[in-house]
């Protein structure tokens, strides 16, 4: 479980990792991904006590008691071992904006919860998946 910010994820992670950012829905939406009873390894946002205490202390709250450890290091870390990373592209409501409005070709992954997604979306452009 990658708990970094979503653009350092998108930068370079490990592929197949799931991004969840570190924050106070953290335990939550870990509980919507991982399957209860599995082996977490976390890459962490940085490698502090008070990180590691907080990222593991939300998930015993919910019942994910086999938190296997942390990778020491982070991506960089990884990365210099000769790990393989992946990573794909993120734009901002600016930059999405102009393409939609001069017409380049497009497909929008949406992942927000079913009811955003009811309130609004881009028609035909949008794939949502939740």
């Amino acid at each position: 479980m990658d708990a970094r910010g979503r653009l350092d994820f998108s930068n370079a992670h490990i592929p197949g990792a799931l991004n969840v950012e570190l924050d106070d829905t953290f335990a939550s939406y870990v509980g919507w991904t991982i399957p209860f009873g599995s082996a977490i390894a976390l890459v962490l946002p940085d490698e502090s006590d008070s990180t590691k205490v907080k990222a593991i202390t939300q998930l015993l709250r919910v019942g994910y008691d086999r938190v296997a450890g942390y990778l020491t290091g982070g991506i960089d870390a990884w990365q210099s071992h000769g790990h393989p990373v992946a990573s794909y592209p993120v734009v901002g409501i600016d930059d999405l904006y102009r393409a939609y409005r001069t017409g380049q070709p497009m497909t929008i992954l949406d992942v927000r919860q079913q009811r955003e997604w009811d309130q609004g979306h881009i028609p035909e452009k949008s794939v949502h998946i939740s």
